[in-house]
């Protein structure tokens, strides 16, 4: 059978078959894949509308494709990114937008309602599938590692770590085994992208899958695409259940008499009060609009207007499928995204994946309905069915404009969504807000600022939601909500509620309960306070999440025992180790992720955490620090350094539980994901303390040689990580320690990485670095990354010096005598590249000033530095300020005439430079630390 070489009639039939034979069966799929089918397929999008049967064979085409695209096999995938499946799949939609226009006849005897509904669903499925194939689904988790799917309930595809053995199938179909000239334009990159198609020849499957897979998705997502996207929302009203409109004016009558947040009183002028509460309910919902939107479709490829309600069902039907589309796809950056930062402030420089996400949620926000392709099936042309009365606005900072402009947005669509009565409808529509407010302070800030399609503030709108009977759509309601609480100040009551109704959740099995505990972490971040109420208050959160960690310890351990036992009784080539992503992985990383987020702040959380014993939760973690999951691995290494900042648990739980093991088999594991390498170094950070006792079992099982390795990592946080704790590990050690800590690190590796040098410490730190650099999925932001490393190498040499004059010998000796490390320091301090790295400086003189006289005379024989020392006493961070004084303190000591006098030479040197002038201003400082130093010195100056 050649689909393409078949009459229209012929076509139709072979499609028909070929739909009903695909649908439902994997073998099937396969073979049509294998058969070369997909190319074809796609040229099939590309039809000539010019009939009735034209616009069903495009719409057949759009529906096998779709088939393909769910739960597919990565080679299929990789098949249809090769012939352009996502790139036809809208260029068909912009055919269909404008067929009233170019062939009205066609369009008022065919279904165009069902011809979207079609072009749309298998969109939605290929691009889900995509954006499930190369990133996790931040709702669900890491999941168990890169190919890793999201729990999507019953029949979901699980993938394992296996790769993929049949790839060849995905060039069936293509001349030459390449894509053909007719697809090549549709499968091009992105010219952003540092690779076009010709360099895929070059790549394993796997990474032209990834490539092509961001490509894609980034396209959907594009200037040009967004119209035909997001444009068929714009068709017509949100069909709204009857109930809805009880259940938020209910909601409408309570908010007047109180408000949820103590801005909103702020952010709404009296006037825009009063209007807002006079407004009718669904006001936007015009009944006109009905008449001119879905009756007219209504009436498009029936005999009558009696398909009204399955026309309703269609409308609902695109409304899920593009906010579905929004809410799994926005969070997946493209390849190698190009643009300039933005938001940029002190301490933080987005990266260029950042800015692209950033960049297209704006554009998704500020998404209008005039900018739909659709807007030719109004009535007349150019009429939109509907518009959202405008609510002025005035924000925290003193703007005054428009919450929602005048005509409808993507943005009002969504709220529509939100409160239609429609559980799936709404639940989509709730998850799409919840993923354009996701670490987003400017989308937060604009829906804060709407008001819904009801007359409620949104915030109002979805604390209504968690009355709502479907669970489904309370979580999204309250996913989203804990996304807003981060950015705006709501009351402790607000707070309470959604951290109360997530609790709730907890009590649904399955995909509620992970993404619910996943929430709660989010919301309780950073805030102690609501840490402490969700341990206590009567929601014993802790043992609430300890049961469920227990529950999918037990699940995971029977599905680890089952495979064991089903890879014994296989052949070897059977047998490779092959992890499914069972949902019980997802609950066990939700739980431990939540666990780390309740108990990071405060102590009584950590021990409540240590004597829960229902049962004894810790021994439970340990274990899964080295577990086949990698979301699980990294939620536990999470925990255990939550647990880790407590001094008494590290001294003693910890340590009989048998944690320094595993975390040195992490970082000494050269296969270990990089995620895992972060979180396991930052928690070995707290273990190598003064007074924990893992110091000298890291410098007997190989830690510190394995730390200096990862100090030179290409990945940013595991390098930083390393390096602060190699500065904790020397931190008040004996010279001894240090000697060897210094003879693993190397003095020039040190040195350069002060200076703000990349460096590589030796061939086997090289060979890591290059598999680390394997492993990362992004660029690290070089300039902040640069700045933190040379704080932590700063503060390693501030270790380095301080405690014994032995200790200062030694480190000038290290550096290469008294005048190179000088030299280092003064080049350091006059870079001026940032207050911590001057703080770190200021305070290595502090420690020089506090050795022998001969450490205090050199340091006195350097310009620069007592010149630096005058600029540390004026400089605008107060612990600047103090180190200023405490140096001049140290070398100051003494002041009374000796034979060698040098405290007086000090005190002479120090005038010469200003510094008594300085110091005087200095005993008035705001900051009563260094008032008091300053005062106490003046008098060796008087």
């Amino acid at each position: 059978m050649t689909v393409v070489a078949s009459p229209l009639e012929g076509q139709l039939r072979e499609l028909r078959a070929l739909r009903n034979s695909v649908i439902g069966s994997r073998t099937r799929k396969g073979q049509v894949v294998l058969g070369g089918k997909v190319p074809e397929l796609i040229l099939l999008l590309r039809t000539p509308l010019d009939s009735t049967e034209s616009f069903e064979v495009r719409a057949l085409a759009a529906t096998i494709i779709g088939s393909l695209a769910h739960s597919p096999s990565s080679p299929t995938l990789l098949s249809l990114l090769r012939a352009g499946a996502p790139a036809a799949l809208i260029a068909a939609l912009a055919d269909l937008a404008e067929l009233r226009r170019t062939n009205a006849a066609l369009f008022a005897s065919a279904d165009p309602l069902k011809a979207l509904e079609s072009l749309l669903r298998s969109l939605r499925s290929i691009l889900i599938a995509l954006a499930d194939e190369v990133a996790p689904d931040p709702r669900y988790g890491l999941g168990i590692g890169r190919d890793g799917s999201k729990d999507l309930g019953p029949g979901a595809k699980t993938k394992s770590w296996r790769e993929p053995s049949n790839w060849a199938m995905a060039q069936a179909g293509f001349s030459d085994n390449t894509p053909d000239e007719d697809t090549k334009m549709s499968t091009a990159v992105p010219s952003g992208s540092s690779r076009g198609l010709h360099d895929f020849r070059l790549a394993s499957p796997r990474e032209e899958l990834t490539l092509l897979a961001r490509s894609a998705i980034a396209e959907a997502f594009s200037e040009q695409a967004l119209p035909v996207l997001l444009g068929a929302v714009f068709l017509s009203p949100i069909p709204r259940d009857e109930r809805a409109d009880k259940v938020f004016s209910d909601a409408r009558a309570a908010s007047r008499t109180r408000l949820e947040s103590p801005v909103a009183s702020m952010l709404l002028p009296p006037r825009s009060r009063e209007s807002s509460r006079s407004r009718p309910a669904n006001s936007s919902l015009v009944s006109a609009a009905d008449s001119s939107s879905i009756s007219d479709l209504s009436a498009v490829g029936s005999e009558s207007g009696s398909a009204s309600m399955l026309n309703r069902g269609k409308i609902l039907a695109i409304s899920e499928m593009v906010f579905g589309i929004l809410s799994v796809c926005l969070p997946i950056a493209g390849p190698n995204p190009q643009g300039s930062a933005i938001g940029k402030s002190a301490k933080r420089s987005y990266s260029a994946a950042e800015t692209d996400l950033i960049m297209r949620k704006r554009r998704v926000m500020d998404f209008q309905g005039r900018e739909s392709a659709f807007t030719a099936w109004s009535q007349p042309p150019g009429l939109y069915p509907f518009a959202v009365e405008t609510v002025r606005a005035e924000s925290l900072v003193g703007d005054h404009e428009d919450a929602m402009s005048g005509e409808p947005s993507l943005l009002s669509v969504l709220l529509e969504g939100a409160e239609c009565g429609f559980s799936k409808t709404q639940e989509t529509a709730l998850w799409a807000l919840a993923e354009l407010t996701r670490e987003g302070s400017e989308a937060s800030v604009k829906l804060f600022r709407c008001h819904s399609p009801s007359g409620l503030l949104s915030t109002a709108m979805l604390l209504s939601l968690r009355k709502d009977s479907n669970a489904h759509v309370r979580l999204a309601a309250y996913c989203c909500l804990a996304h807003i609480i981060k950015v705006h100040p709501f009351t402790p009551k607000t707070n309470e509620k959604v951290l109360g109704g997530l609790i709730e959740l907890l009590e649904y099995p399955g995909e509620i309960q992970i993404a619910a505990a996943f929430a709660i972490a989010k919301v309780v971040a950073d805030d102690p306070v609501l840490q402490c109420i969700a341990c206590e208050k009567g929601y014993d959160a802790i043992s609430k999440l300890g049961t469920l960690l227990n529950q999918a310890s037990k699940t995971s351990l029977a599905i680890s025992r089952s495979s064991s036992q089903a890879r014994c009784g296989s052949s070897p080539s059977s047998s490779s180790s092959t992890v499914t992503d069972n949902p019980a992985y997802r609950l066990q990383e939700a739980a431990l992720t939540a666990l780390a987020a309740l108990t990071f702040s405060r102590d009584h959380m950590r021990r409540q955490f240590i004597d829960f014993s229902s049962p004894p939760l810790l021994p439970l973690v340990v274990p899964l620090l080295t577990t086949g999951s990698l979301g699980t691995r990294v939620a536990a290494c999470r925990l255990v350094r939550a647990l880790s900042r407590s001094i008494s648990i590290l001294r003693t739980s910890l340590v009989d539980a048998g944690v320094s093991e595993k975390l040195i088999a992490i970082i000494k594991n050269t296969e270990e994901n990089v995620d895992v390498k972060v979180e396991a170094t930052a928690t070995i950070c707290n273990l190598v303390l003064s007074f924990a006792p893992m110091r000298q079992f890291l410098m007997e099982n190989g830690g510190i040689s394995k730390l200096v390795e990862l100090c030179a990592s290409p990945h940013g946080p595991t390098r930083l990580n390393a390096l602060w704790a190699i500065k904790n590990v020397i931190y008040a050690s004996e010279t001894a320690f240090k000697e060897h800590v210094m003879k693993e690190l190397g003095y020039s590796s040190l040195t350069a990485i002060a200076e703000g040098q990349v460096t590589k410490s030796s061939p086997a730190a090289a060979a890591a670095a290059a598999l680390e650099a394997e492993a990362a999925d992004e660029d690290d932001s070089e300039e902040d990354d640069t700045t933190a490393l040379q704080e932590q190498a700063l503060n390693i040499i501030r270790n380095l010096a301080s405690s014994r004059e032995v200790d200062i010998e030694a480190t000038f000796a290290g550096f290469g005598g008294a005048t190179s490390f000088f030299e280092l320091l003064e080049s350091v301090i006059w870079q001026r590249k940032s207050d911590l790295v001057t703080e770190q400086a200021a305070y290595i003189l502090v420690n020089i000033a506090t050795g022998s006289v001969e450490h205090r005379r050199a340091l006195l024989d350097r310009p620069n530095l007592l010149d630096a020392l005058c600029y540390f006493a004026t400089h605008p961070r107060s612990d600047v300020r103090v180190a200023a004084v405490w140096a001049a303190m140290n070398l100051t000591q003494h002041a009374s005439p000796t034979p060698d006098a040098v405290g007086l030479e000090a005190v002479k040197r120090l005038r010469m430079f200003g510094f008594a002038e300085k110091l005087d201003a200095l005993r008035s400082d705001p900051e009563r630390d260094v008032s008091d130093r300053a005062k106490a010195l003046m008098s060796r100056f008087e």
